[in-house]
């Protein structure tokens, strides 16, 4: 095996969540009294912190931004959790992994309860040491300090630990760390954002990723 130690992002790594944030988002900017038409504009709330993506994308206040989070989860959190699906042999993947003696982690930017109950509701959480999310009150958290909480918690050792991520979030945060950073294509972000972001290795989905962690640079990937 290549790494001894695999962080995971959630949200675009091992789940597809577009179709229920996607419901979430738009649900809470119709409680705000805005219009959007354009599900697909929406795509870029799945990443960064949700506070900043309101007070971003559509000029919110802070207040109105916190009241729109508010909204979001009230929809999110009976319904719109549940509207995501796990991609393509990732489980098989997950199970080779461990099998291997591979130690798994999930660093995540969705508040902990929110991110256990998916890992649960795919039946996934089984393959992971441990998950590190964040809280409600403190849902701003960058992710490189998930990932030092994992490193220091579990005492890894950054040559031997990965961080896998669809977002430039994920693969800036193990930069900064120093731990080796592996972006995959079949989520959020997209080649140009991984290669500005300056990704150690960029795949193209679950068998490019299975490829690159158990036979190294033997079968192509997405460079």
């Amino acid at each position: 095996m290549r790494f001894k130690n695999v962080l995971f992002d959630l949200d675009g790594t091992l789940t597809d969540p577009f179709e229920g944030i996607s419901n979430s988002v738009l649900y809470s900017l119709e409680k705000m009294g805005i219009n959007e038409e354009s599900r697909e504009s929406v795509r870029r709330f799945i990443g960064p912190p949700l506070v900043y993506s309101y007070m971003e994308f559509y000029n919110m206040t802070r207040e109105q931004a916190e009241t729109a989070v508010n909204y979001y989860r009230e929809f999110y959190n009976p319904t719109g959790i549940y509207q995501n699906r796990i991609y393509d042999n990732m489980e098989e993947l997950l199970q080779k992994l461990r099998n291997a003696g591979t130690q798994l982690f999930v660093a995540t930017g969705k508040p902990q309860p929110f991110a256990e109950r998916v890992l649960e509701h795919f039946g996934i959480d089984k393959y992971f040491t441990y998950v590190e999310g964040v809280t409600f009150q403190n849902a701003e958290v960058e992710k490189d300090f998930s990932i030092n909480n994992i490193i220091g918690k579990f005492n890894l050792k950054k040559s031997e630990t990965a961080m896998v991520g669809d977002r430039k979030y994920d693969i800036l945060s193990a930069n900064k760390v120093g731990i080796t950073s592996i972006a995959i294509m079949h989520g959020f972000g997209s080649v140009e954002e991984f290669k500005q972001s300056n990704a150690n290795v960029i795949v193209k989905d679950t068998a490019g990723l299975q490829d690159y962690l158990m036979n190294g640079d033997k079968h192509p990937c997405v460079r």
